[in-house]
């Protein structure tokens, strides 16, 4: 049936149909033209109003078969000729002797003619762009209705619209000048469908060839009138007519027969493949033994798999079908786009899931990275390792997502373990000198951007070799752990750290504290060592252990490195030894 309608229709295919519809357009010219010789308003209202119901027709066609026909070149252009059709509604209104509007004279009606194939023309050049393209349909709507309207206000109220037509003197430069650039927009629309003529049906294209070729011919016709109701008038408005014709016969009629049996036809049997081919994909789904859950194009849950089921407490039959980031709820506890929505086209800005993730890892289409998520595992919470991807047609069309995800709580916590670990010094217990040198240039930072002073204090147990050689390495262990814990818990903010910086060196780093405040607080270490009382027969300067300390302070900037007040508080600690030990010296720059 296919076959015998396509070599039946229009006179593409047949001489014959060529014929007889080259006499039936004549005839209806003929008749046409003693209408118009009778009773002109008549027949403007008629053509206008064939070329209104047509572009209605588009735009619902196009709207309402989309589900079947995906094709975004026709929901485009149907979206346009809605726009297209209320501009030549207000063409017909204002026509010179309708009377609906007292005391316009024809050039109002001349402005709507030409901002309707101005909007025409462009959306007919824009139009072959997405054919393989996909585009919003809010945001289109808001452009033309924006469009429209400034169009309407600018010729009815505003009066800012250059004339287009006098009387007694007939069309304007303006409005000629525009029929030419007009049909350029149109040979230029005839280019890009001939560029991309593979992706169009057959007759579809030849249809919009004639269509074109014959609205170029009627605008050509719209050059050349003086009187509204002349007779280049009369031929412009029935070329329009048969391109209105053409595009009716070409996307309208053909549209509405074909959906009943053909497309019905093959749809039947796609569905049939379709089933197949996704229970074969939610059969694999369903056993993977990572969570999994698939959406399509309208982000509606069509595959929610057993592993997901265990990990969410959410089945299937609760979930399969819902939309609206309801496939959030069960992670998150609220609505909100994940990682899954992120690989759709038009979806979210990635820069968001690099923002709302941790460790994001974005290899062509696919994005990896993990977070934690407080609702599931009973409300216990997990942190989850996720990979998407988007899913696609045999023609490279996206059709939906997949997500997995796997709990890493396990990996996690070992990890942060290993990662305490690394930071903590085995003998003593505190922070150790990677740790050490980590936070002073996160705190230098934070302070050269506040303007806030930093003090680092660095410290040395005196003679402590010489303590080694005679109590032995298992006093001096513990020794240096006593010491430790002494400076750790004399120091009295959070923000303060003591660490090991080597052997029996340590370093102390104090945020927001100036040189009076910094040498007050080693003065108090170096009185909280000596009064631990530890036996330390062969110092020089006495008989109990004590230290000596070396303080540093500065404003840091940017333009210098936390290195700077490492080496000062290095100085002060050599003039502290130098000048007799266990005393305190404070260097500030």
């Amino acid at each position: 049936m296919l076959s015998t309608d396509i070599s039946q229709s229009l006179f593409f295919y047949n001489k014959f149909n060529l014929l007889k519809a080259a006499a039936l357009w004549l005839l209806l010219s003929v008749i046409a033209y003693f209408v118009a010789r009778h009773n002109y308003l008549l027949f403007h209202a008629v053509a206008e109003g064939f070329s209104i119901v047509v572009a209605l027709l588009i735009y619902v066609l196009a709207t309402r078969t989309y589900r079947y026909s995906q094709s975004d070149f026709l929901l485009f252009l149907g979206n346009a000729y809605l726009f297209i059709a209320f501009i030549d509604f207000f063409h017909t209104l204002t026509y010179k002797g309708m009377g609906v509007f007292p005391g316009l004279d024809a050039n109002i009606p001349t402005q709507f003619w030409i901002a309707g194939r101005y909007v025409e023309a462009l959306s007919l050049l824009i139009a072959p762009f997405f054919l393989q393209r996909q585009f919003s349909r809010t945001a289109l709507a808001a452009i033309y209705t924006l469009i429209t309207g400034f169009l309407i206000a600018a010729i009815m109220w505003a009066q800012t619209f250059p004339v287009c037509f006098i009387e007694g003197v007939g069309l304007t430069t303006f409005k000629i000048t525009s029929e030419y650039l007009i049909c350029i927009i149109l040979l230029l629309a005839f280019k890009q469908l001939y560029l991309r003529r593979k992706r169009l049906n057959h007759f579809l294209y030849e249809t919009f060839i004639v269509a074109l070729a014959i609205t170029v011919a009627s605008e050509l016709c719209f050059t050349l009138y003086t009187d509204v109701y002349g007779f280049m008038n009369f031929a412009g408005h029935t070329l329009k007519i048969l391109s209105s014709y053409l595009i009716y016969r070409g996307i309208v009629l053909r549209g509405l027969e074909m959906p009943y049996d053909t497309i019905f036809r093959e749809l039947h049997k796609s569905k049939e493949l379709y089933r197949s081919q996704h229970q074969q994909l939610f059969d694999i789904v369903n056993f993977l033994p990572d969570a999994t859950f698939v959406i399509d194009r309208d982000k509606k849950v069509i595959a929610w798999n057993r592993a997901i089921e265990k990990m969410t407490g959410v089945k299937k039959e609760g979930i399969i079908g819902k939309g609206d980031h309801a496939y959030a709820v069960p992670f998150h506890g609220e609505k909100k786009p994940v990682l899954i929505d992120y690989v759709l086209p038009n979806a979210e800005d990635t820069g968001e899931a690099v923002m709302n993730y941790e460790n994001v890892t974005i290899l062509g289409n696919t994005i990896y990275a993990e977070d934690y998520n407080p609702v599931v595992n009973g409300g216990a919470g997990a942190y989850l390792w996720h990979i998407a991807a988007p899913l696609f047609d045999s023609q490279g069309n996206v059709t939906g997502a997949i997500e997995s995800l796997r709990d890493i709580t396990r990996h996690k916590q070992i990890e942060e373990k290993f990662k305490t670990l690394s930071y903590i010094d085995g003998l003593t217990g505190i922070a150790n000198r990677r740790f050490f040198e980590n936070r002073l240039g996160d705190e230098w930072g934070r302070a050269a951007r506040d303007a806030k002073p930093l003090s680092l204090i660095m410290c040395d147990i005196d003679y402590f070799k010489l303590y080694n050689d005679h109590y032995g390495h298992l006093e001096g262990d513990v020794c240096l752990k006593k010491v430790a814990e002494t400076l750790r818990d004399t120091l009295k903010r959070p923000g303060d750290l003591a660490a090991r910086y080597g052997g029996e060196e340590f370093a102390i780093i104090l945020p927001e504290t100036n040189s009076e405040g910094a040498s007050f607080v080693a003065e108090r270490l170096r009185a909280e060592i000596e009064v631990l009382g530890i036996e330390h027969k062969k110092s020089e300067i006495g008989d109990h252990l004590t230290i000596s300390l070396g303080v540093a302070t500065t404003i840091p900037t940017v333009a210098v490195t936390s290195s700077k007040l490492l080496d000062l508080a290095d100085k002060a600690l050599y003039l502290a030894k130098k000048g007799g030990r266990n005393k305190v010296i404070s260097i500030q720059y």
